[in-house]
């Protein structure tokens, strides 16, 4: 992969939950689900953790700054709760292009009963995704259309042993981690670090170095990215602030689509795992 590549990847890979929270929280369950086009539908949070209540609100702003002085500002909201069941809620924006309107998603997961809701507002239709359940989490399962497979204990081929010592690559960023340590944010203890990623002069045609630093703060408790900040020279900066956070049950209306919604619904199969 390109450097340039690399340096516009490093955002889009830490901007979400989960992949920050695989950096401070352990591997979310034992199985694994994807789609037929690779998507992951982890959960929100780390299973081993208590049932903590919340409801927080997020704001990020992506500020670019182009070559002939223009500057173009994004503004994403995003909407995070958890009840005392354990089910999470996701509602978030999305612009899908310059000429339509917003659009925005909502996500209903409840890992104990194996349950994927999931709607928007641009229809009224729902879809509700029945896998298997917490007691479930053996073998393989496949929706009926085969569109979603889990695969939890299936026989992997051994992986060859490697004997050889890798050398570096020539065109490796070099890149530095700082512990920030625990600060509070909204009521809630926060870990920190940061990320400097240095893009040595010549290594991409660039006359001097390129700097990037990516901050982040996480609520590890909630399993939750409260604050993010990431300064990337090529592609400009984006903060991550919580706007709200609330630790009280969440209304149960939260994770239902409207009354008027028509939920269709898939349910998941037992089936025999590849050899």
């Amino acid at each position: 992969m390109a450097l340039s590549r690399l340096l516009f990847a490093v955002p889009m890979l830490l901007s979400g939950v989960a992949a920050l929270n695989a950096q401070t929280l352990s591997a979310i369950g034992s199985g694994t689900t994807t789609t037929s086009a690779g998507d992951c539908h982890c959960a929100l949070h780390h299973p081993s953790l208590p049932p903590q209540p919340y409801t927080a609100e997020f704001k990020t702003t992506q500020v670019q700054v182009l070559s002939n002085g223009v500057t173009i500002t994004r503004v994403n909201i995003e909407k995070h709760a958890k009840d005392a069941q354990g089910r999470t809620y996701l509602e978030q924006q999305v612009v899908r292009a310059t000429d339509r309107p917003l659009v925005t998603e909502f996500r209903v997961q409840d890992d104990s009963a194996g349950t994927d809701l999931s709607w928007n507002s641009e229809s009224k239709t729902a879809s509700l995704i029945r896998g298997p359940g917490k007691e479930e989490h053996h073998g393989c399962w496949a929706t009926e259309s085969g569109h979603m497979r889990w695969v939890y204990d299936a026989p992997r081929a051994p992986r060859p042993a490697i004997t050889q010592t890798l050398a570096p690559r020539a065109n490796a960023v070099p890149t530095e981690h700082e512990d920030l340590g625990t600060r509070t944010i909204e009521g809630v203890e926060a870990k920190g670090a940061r990320i400097t990623r240095t893009i040595p002069a010549g290594t991409i045609g660039n006359d001097g170095p390129l700097v990037s630093h990516i901050e982040f703060w996480t609520a590890v408790k909630l399993g939750l990215l409260l604050e993010q900040v990431i300064d990337d020279p090529q592609m400009g900066k984006s903060t991550r602030e919580t706007t709200l956070l609330s630790l009280s049950d969440p209304d149960p209306a939260l994770f239902q689509p409207p009354a008027d919604y028509e939920v269709k619904t898939e349910t998941a199969h037992q089936i025999p795992c590849p050899e």
